[in-house]
């Protein structure tokens, strides 16, 4: 952004904002590569016109960056090798790739693996492990959630919701005084998180059914 022509930095802009503007600029320079800035301001939906456009793959990510890189030419073996399959490297595949692992445990367990590849592939694992930790989360594997949720809480313990979902996984073994703790932490890092009253009311409804005992 600091060297190349005014023209030019307008339209590296529109390729982040507006929808034309990503193939204008891959066909006019001829682009084969690009590395994103992962974590993407309003208004910044390069990751995710790249996720959209068929003719780039994704072949690496973490917390940091996304690489792409195109499938035909010079880097087409690259592509066919490391090129991921389920994983996107922007925001607004997420969520829909969140929601078809709810319902679909074949691709759950694909997204698994990639996810697994993703954390194996760089320390700036915290949004890999957080996935990871929301499929164990689905699967009631409460253990294995708790694991890769320290995991993301040690690489960045900004991540949100970390805490919650430590929550989450203590109720459902059973730890309450852990439960309380996490739900604690929780409101100390975002005490507008709409889930922790209903958590703080299942903790108290567990501590009630104890005392009746």
């Amino acid at each position: 952004h600091q060297s190349g022509t005014p023209e030019i930095r307008d339209d590296y802009i529109d390729a982040m904002t507006t929808s034309e503007g990503w193939p204008r600029l891959r066909d006019q320079y001829r682009i084969d590569w690009v590395l994103g800035w992962r974590v993407q301001v309003p208004g910044d939906h390069l990751l995710d016109r790249l996720d959209a456009d068929s003719s780039f793959a994704l072949v690496f990510l973490d917390d940091a960056a996304a690489l792409y890189v195109r499938r035909r030419g010079s880097l087409a073996a690259v592509a066919r090798a490391y090129g991921y399959r389920e994983l996107p490297g922007g925001r607004a595949a997420m969520g829909a790739l969140g929601a078809a692992c709810a319902t679909d445990s074949v691709r759950r367990s694909r997204v698994r693996q990639e996810l697994e590849r993703q954390a194996r592939g760089s320390p700036f694992d915290a949004t890999a492990q957080t996935v990871l930790a929301n499929i164990a989360l689905q699967e009631s594997r409460w253990t294995d959630a708790r694991i890769h949720l320290l995991q993301a809480l040690r690489v960045d313990p900004t991540t949100p919701r970390l805490h919650e979902r430590l929550a989450v996984a203590a109720l459902a073994t059973g730890q309450m005084e852990e439960a309380e703790r996490e739900l604690q932490a929780e409101r100390r890092s975002d005490p507008r998180n709409p889930a922790i009253e209903g958590l703080e009311a299942r903790v108290r409804d567990t501590h009630s059914e104890n005392r009746g005992r």
